[in-house]
């Protein structure tokens, strides 16, 4: 299916003004219905708070939203290397948030270590939601928005390194966790390198999948504790494996992406339509009925926690 003329691909502005519509929905929605239903919660977040609003987007700019976002099946050789490589990636990662936690604020780190004791007593009391939720919700959600809509766009305006980097900082940031943002950023930069190596977002969806599905054994087993000091070993392997892994994106930069000529750089002729929020009344109606609803319940709850201490 081609794009129905005139449309409007994103500009930077356009990328940052709809992220502001993420942190809204995020704060508005997250804030209100995850503490409540840890699980549901994370869907509802997912699905209304963080892939909406790139769908309000692609409807007012008359995109087509497979193409655009990428929605095409990856090779089986591909999905193999990319499974592959998340697995390998967890030593880096390992390394990353020990460095982070070994430098930053004791403040920050205690809060960290609290965040992953939370994780674990949820995972406990609820393994199998919690890990449908952390291996089908994010990835769907978090790469539909960030490697699906923002990715390809920050990319045209601003070149390779540039939009991928942006793209990560925006992703990392939406987690609220200062201490493990440098290992987010790195598994931004990975989830977006499968997306431009491939073409394909279901690939990136993959990755973050296998990436959150470790880690959800982590928690379950236990591995996540405060008390939980990487071996030296395991340091080692995870420096060696982040130096690999940084000369195989320069690698990917040098080469074209194999997705669609209209993910490729930005040409103006190719985007002199308009946005227009006419286009986008159903989508942006349920996204600001989700927001209006979630600060609804957020205010009911506080109120009601005003009143049980009076």
């Amino acid at each position: 299916m081609t794009l129905d003329p005139p449309h409007r691909e994103p500009t930077v502005a356009g990328v940052l003004l709809t992220y502001g519509l993420l942190l809204l929905g995020f704060f508005a929605i997250g804030f209100s219905t995850q503490p409540r239903w840890p699980i549901p919660g994370l869907w509802i977040t997912e699905a209304f708070a963080i892939a909406l609003p790139a769908f309000v987007y692609l409807r007012g700019a008359n995109l087509e939203p497979r193409s655009w976002l990428g929605l095409y099946r990856p090779s089986w050789a591909a999905l193999g290397l990319t499974l592959l490589v998340a697995l390998v990636n967890q030593p880096a990662i390992a390394l990353l948030e020990w460095g982070a936690q070994k430098l930053s604020p004791p403040g920050w780190v205690i809060l960290f270590q609290q965040k992953n004791v939370f994780l674990e007593q949820i995972f406990a009391q609820n393994k199998i939601g919690m890990i449908l939720a952390v291996t089908i919700a994010a990835p769907l959600g978090e790469e539909l928005f960030f490697r699906g809509f923002a990715q390809p766009a920050l990319q045209k305006r601003l070149g390779f390194w540039p939009g991928l980097i942006l793209t990560s900082v925006l992703f990392s940031f939406i987690h609220l966790d200062p201490v493990g943002f440098i290992g987010l950023f790195e598994l931004g930069i990975f989830f977006g390198l499968v997306r431009y190596a491939t073409g394909s977002l279901w690939a990136s969806i993959a990755a973050h999948a296998a990436n959150n599905g470790i880690a959800a054994a982590a928690f379950l087993l236990g591995m996540n504790g405060p008390e939980e000091v990487p071996p030296a070993w395991l340091l080692i392997l995870g420096a060696a494996l982040l130096a690999l892994l940084t000369g195989v994106a320069v690698t990917i930069a040098r080469r074209p992406s194999p997705a669609p000529a209209r993910a490729q750089p930005w040409n103006p002729e190719q985007a002199a339509g308009t946005f227009s929020l006419g286009r986008a009344v159903v989508p942006a109606l349920i996204w600001g009925a989700s927001v209006a609803g979630g600060v609804a319940l957020f205010v009911r709850t506080t109120l009601q926690q005003l009143q049980q201490l009076k």
